[in-house]
């Protein structure tokens, strides 16, 4: 039987959410719901999916709590797919497909153990009100990142890979230059969404920075992923200046420039060379 997009997707998925909400109030052990992911900011878009989190009183209740659930849902949904996590014994997600092509992620979790990851999470529901909500915000203020201490502890593995890339780079292999380059936008959009107070997931956010979206564009010979190495480098250390100022990291920018430059300087040759003389290069052995 062929599974189809369901009309008015978005209400849809507040449907499907508002009534696991009524089941959970009925169920002695579960204490509340918690609406995580995009749903919490009120669904991003109609390919949305539905994250929640059922907090159980009993740590040990939790495997209990989670059974009971997967067998209500295959009882009364049409799951696709399923995939059980066990992060902690009272920290257990489980990943369905459901028909429509919603994606439902189901976290049963102790009291003991909730906390909040994301600044937006929002209760649905909470038998001893305002418990839930106080646990999320004192672990968010825990959370608290000191911004120049962030920024500083972040050259730790930078210079790794932004060797890795120039060496990748150098060697002619592509796919691992562009492995390296992408940790380095993790980076830059991580420091840029912390520094302009911007809570969410990176890979979400990242329309926000434009100059680092355009390194997702251009080709992927020598030439392309030189200039995408190029761009990321001075963006991290241009985010890296706003927030600790030039002088702080002056010295590091001109090593890292030096090292990109010093690092690629055979391939660069060679490859303008193969836009020189396209038929030498055909002949031109694989670099060391």
């Amino acid at each position: 039987m062929k599974v189809g997009l369901p009309a008015g997707r978005k209400r849809y998925r507040v449907h499907r959410r508002q009534r696991l909400t009524l089941v959970a109030e009925t169920m002695e052990e579960i204490q509340g719901v918690v609406l995580v992911g995009s749903g919490a900011y009120g669904f991003r878009d109609p390919y949305s999916d539905v994250d929640l989190v059922l907090v159980v009183k009993h740590s040990d209740a939790v495997p209990r709590i989670h059974a009971a659930w997967v067998s209500m849902l295959e009882e009364t949904q049409m799951v696709l797919k399923h995939k059980l996590y066990r992060h902690q014994p009272d920290i257990w997600v489980s990943c369905f497909l459901l028909d429509g092509y919603l994606e439902l992620d189901l976290g049963v979790w102790s009291i003991n153990q909730i906390r909040a990851t994301k600044a937006h999470w929002k209760v649905l529901y909470d038998k001893s009100a305002p418990d839930i909500e106080k646990r999320l915000q004192d672990t968010l203020a825990g959370q608290t990142a000191d911004l120049g201490q962030t920024a500083e502890d972040s050259a730790t593995l930078m210079w790794q890979f932004i060797r890795g890339a120039s060496v990748a780079l150098s060697r002619g292999h592509a796919m691992k230059a562009m492995k390296e380059i992408e940790y380095l936008r993790d980076k830059i959009a991580g420091l840029t969404l912390l520094r302009d107070g911007i809570a969410g997931d990176i890979s979400k956010e990242l329309w926000r920075i434009p100059r680092l979206m355009d390194t997702y564009a251009g080709s992927m010979d020598t030439m392309g992923l030189y200039e995408k190495l190029w761009t990321t480098v001075e963006m991290y250390f241009d985010v890296r200046s706003s927030i600790l100022g030039e002088d702080a990291v002056q010295r590091d920018r001109q090593m890292a420039r030096d090292m990109v430059q010093d690092l690629t300087a055979k391939a660069l040759t060679r490859a303008q060379q193969a836009m020189e003389n396209p038929t030498v290069a055909q002949g031109e052995a694989a670099p060391d």
